[in-house]
């Protein structure tokens, strides 16, 4: 970690701001020199943070400054190798005259993404919360007619390459117990399995993806499933995860598309692969 100013003007405003840069990957020399970008969030139709990361790791940036310390955005750049300048914000810099302040700030925004995953702490906490939010509402006496359940992301299940195809659609191999406990209890309290499906996704993971089926216009040649044609990603994705719920036995529990969107960029430019935004995944 490297507290610094810029130069002798940055010097001039130092009480405005203290600017953090941190590596959020495994211990490595500082990069070279490079071009870096500041990325702001006060916007009416601000991008996840997985894709924003995804375009700044596709077009070679490595350098990025965040204007505050967003758990998201930090969450999302941990682990990606990009060097991170943090803000600490101006209301702040008063409560910094204590070092005690100074060093829980430092832990909670610095040390706590350098040396964790998301991943790892969603995989531990993720289905305990959900339990007891439940338990919860039992307990009050709304189990019957409010129900907890938590938004995942549509990669989190897939279709094996030797065969892709939605039925034969499977839990990610890495949370795969995880899913199967998590569908087993809203099979049990009826809630519903929400999820965030994003067809032009596949169009970043994938350069050869074909275009026309991650959109609606019946141009695609259809993916055959047995009696069933696919023509659009969505569709084929949905009975993806309807076939992942039936390797569990719990193929009626509801499915509710809680998300879903077009591609920020405008078909016929070139578009840079992107994971998805989800809660777990």
């Amino acid at each position: 970690m490297d507290a610094r100013l810029a130069s002798p003007a940055a010097a001039a405003s130092a009480t405005l701001a203290i600017l953090l840069l941190h590596v959020l990957a495994s211990p490595a020399p500082m990069a070279e020199a490079a071009l870096g970008v500041n990325w702001g969030t006060i916007t009416y139709h601000r991008l996840p943070p997985k894709t924003v990361a995804s375009l700044l790791a596709d077009n070679g940036i490595k350098k990025v400054k965040l204007f505050d310390v967003d758990s998201y955005t930090m969450e999302t750049l941990a682990g990606t190798g990009i060097e991170v300048m943090i803000a600490v914000n101006n209301l702040l810099l008063e409560p910094m005259n204590d070092y005690q302040t100074a060093k829980a700030w430092v832990r909670a925004n610095v040390t706590h993404y350098l040396t964790s995953t998301p991943k790892d702490r969603f995989t531990n906490t993720t289905f305990p919360a959900l339990k007891n939010i439940q338990r919860a509402l039992n307990e009050a006496g709304h189990g019957a007619t409010v129900k907890a359940t938590i938004p995942i992301n549509g990669d989190i299940y897939y279709s094996p390459w030797y065969n892709p195809v939605p039925s034969a659609g499977r839990w990610r191999d890495d949370v795969a117990s995880l899913m199967s406990d998590i569908v087993k209890f809203y099979n049990e309290t009826g809630a519903p399995f929400t999820v965030n499906i994003y067809p032009f996704f596949s169009l970043y993971d994938d350069p050869n993806f074909p275009i026309d089926y991650a959109f609606f216009e019946g141009r695609a040649k259809p993916v055959v499933d047995g009696k069933l044609s696919y023509n659009n990603v969505l569709d084929a994705n949905y009975d993806t995860l309807l076939a992942a719920l039936r390797s569990d036995g719990c193929g009626d529990v509801p499915i509710i598309v809680e998300r879903s969107a077009g591609p920020p960029t405008a078909i016929g430019t070139p578009m840079p692969r992107s994971p998805g935004d989800s809660t777990l995944g």
